[in-house]
């Protein structure tokens, strides 16, 4: 009797203890599902996004190409008297309504990884605006973008310095059609993290190319340098140093006036995280340039004045292509780079204002 009891005992046990594995194995293939489940659906949604994205990003590009809107933003120009306004018209005139941009960069193939939107955007032939103040300025007194590259460097670093600078002319002159390129290739400005450029040497070979080219705009990064690249600071601070030299009238045997001292216009260094998300950046890219413009204009007494604009590219291929022809630098980082980048895909520019110097009281 005591025997049967004790198997009794040890079959129900048993059945308790199969009951519970088959129990836990239900519970684990259900948060498998649900897990996968999951899984698919944030796939889905990333994808449909990003879709979104490209197709917001190109519909962007395909309206600026139609009307200029962005362009006639970067290149409207302030008029503070009739003295400035009929100096303008007179210039306007004498240049058959050309209107030139200047893209100062470090080294070969930034004007592709960094700025290929905007170059692309640029060489677009319309200029019709979109109704406002300053597209009824362009429209009536611009007919041509012509956009020069300066670089400051032949980026020897690794002593391909010939071969790169051949690659920079075929991208911005074959891929790009840009209108000139130049480059520096000072002793005192050579390629490397560990080389300090000096302020000086950039500021005179601004100041040379502006006095050959006579730009409207100059188009450089900004103090952060999109990669923080010791070489593409230097580059912002040393524009920066030659115009406000120019405005203080500090630069021997030149004579430089409000009118003919270029704007200046920086490409937007975005957080990390922005930098990768591609297309996807698209929306974080309007809203933060539509509210600055905006919160800009109510604070400011030039309310016609937009202080960013955004490019985006309509053929990415270009932009590719251009950067192919860098064939030196067509390394796998760089690949993963340019596929995942925003810059690739689109810019932000921010205009830079340089006044007359604060007074000492």
């Amino acid at each position: 009797m005591s025997s049967l009891i004790v198997t009794s005992s040890s079959s129900s046990s048993s059945y308790s203890s199969s009951s519970t594995s088959t129990s836990t194995l239900s519970t684990v293939g259900i948060l498998a599902t649900t897990t996968a489940a999951a899984a698919a659906a944030a796939s889905l949604f990333l994808i449909a996004t990003y879709s979104t994205s490209r197709f917001a990003c190109a519909r962007f590009a395909k309206r600026e190409e139609r009307c200029g809107t962005q362009k006639s933003r970067l290149l409207f120009r302030r008029t503070n008297s009739d003295e400035m306004t009929n100096t303008k018209k007179k210039k306007s005139n004498d240049n058959a309504g050309t209107k030139k941009v200047m893209l100062v960069i470090s080294h070969p193939d930034d004007e592709a990884m960094f700025f290929g939107p905007t170059v692309e955007s640029l060489k677009m032939s319309k200029l019709d605006g979109g109704g406002g103040q300053e597209d009824a300025v362009i429209k009536d007194t611009v007919s041509e973008i012509k956009v020069f590259c300066i670089c400051l460097s032949n980026g020897n670093a690794e002593g391909l310095g010939q071969i790169r600078a051949k690659e920079l002319k075929k991208s911005t002159l074959e891929v790009f059609k840009m209108d000139g390129c130049v480059i520096a290739d000072s002793e005192d400005l050579q390629d490397g993290m560990d080389n300090v450029w000096p302020l000086e040497e950039i500021a005179n070979v601004v100041h040379e190319c502006v006095q050959h080219y006579s730009p409207d705009v100059i188009l450089t990064f900004d103090e952060k340098g999109v990669s923080k690249h010791p070489n593409h600071v230097q580059t912002h601070r040393g524009v920066m140093r030659f115009v406000v030299e120019a405005k203080l009238g500090a630069i021997p045997n030149a004579e430089y006036t409000e009118e003919n001292v270029p704007e200046v216009w920086v490409l937007e260094t975005t957080p990390f995280y922005r930098t990768f998300m591609g297309a996807m950046d698209y929306w974080a890219s309007i809203v933060s340039t539509t509210t600055r413009n905006k919160k800009k204009k109510e604070t400011s007494d030039s309310k016609r004045l937009s202080p960013e604009v955004m490019f985006c590219s309509k053929n990415p291929s270009l932009v590719l292509k251009a950067m192919r022809t860098h064939a030196t630098q067509w390394v796998w980082f760089r690949k993963l780079y340019v596929k995942f980048s925003r810059y690739s895909l689109m810019n932000t520019l921010r205009r830079i204002d340089v006044g007359p110097p604060p007074s000492s009281r």
